[in-house]
């Protein structure tokens, strides 16, 4: 299957590429303030908004500067609940912008450290993906935890011709296995 259009699975989780039908069981999770929003974009204005959102997203149209915009919705395999999101933005040139947020419910068990890695694997596997940058917003102590233990380092943004991250935002950089230094 082509890249950002089939499941992705880990012990815990089913990360399953972002279609019309998960509009309502998204809409709860994105419109909590407490969960960041994919690319940091504001919470969706309306259920109506999100389904015609979702619609978009199913056709996999990217940035024109991207091999892949990519979002997945997260689901806990064993109750299958949908808890959070995964995203990348995968790069021509061999590097992506990651991201992903579960709800406060399921917080504190390293789902989003399970989705980030396995999101990783996907990209360097599939995509040829060397270097993965990560946006880590203020006051998200387990976040930044999670980034060190996945391996990313923080980062200045011209080193990868990134835009600076706003907001208190914490640029974190990870070269993925196989890439130079």
């Amino acid at each position: 299957a082509e890249l950002g259009r089939r499941n992705l699975r880990s012990d815990r989780l089913i990360l399953e590429p972002v279609v019309a039908a998960h509009a309502d069981a998204l809409w709860a999770l994105l419109a909590d303030p407490a969960v960041a929003q994919p690319g940091g974009d504001l919470p969706p204005p309306s259920p109506e908004w999100l389904a015609d959102h979702c619609a978009r997203l199913e056709r996999r149209i990217a940035p024109a500067d991207t091999t892949a915009g990519l979002l997945w919705a997260m689901r806990d395999a064993a109750s299958g609940e949908y808890i959070g999101w995964a995203q990348a933005e995968a790069h021509a040139d061999g590097s992506a912008e990651v991201g992903c947020d579960v709800g406060p419910a399921a917080r504190g068990r390293g789902l989003a450290a399970e989705a980030l890695r396995t999101v990783l694997d996907e990209l360097a596997t599939r995509a040829g993906t060397r270097e993965a940058w990560l946006r880590v917003p203020p006051a998200r102590a387990a976040a930044m935890r999670n980034a060190l233990a996945l391996g990313f380092e923080p980062a200045d943004a011209a080193e990868g011709g990134m835009d600076a991250p706003g907001g208190g935002q914490t640029l974190m950089r990870l070269r993925l296995a196989g890439a130079p230094p």
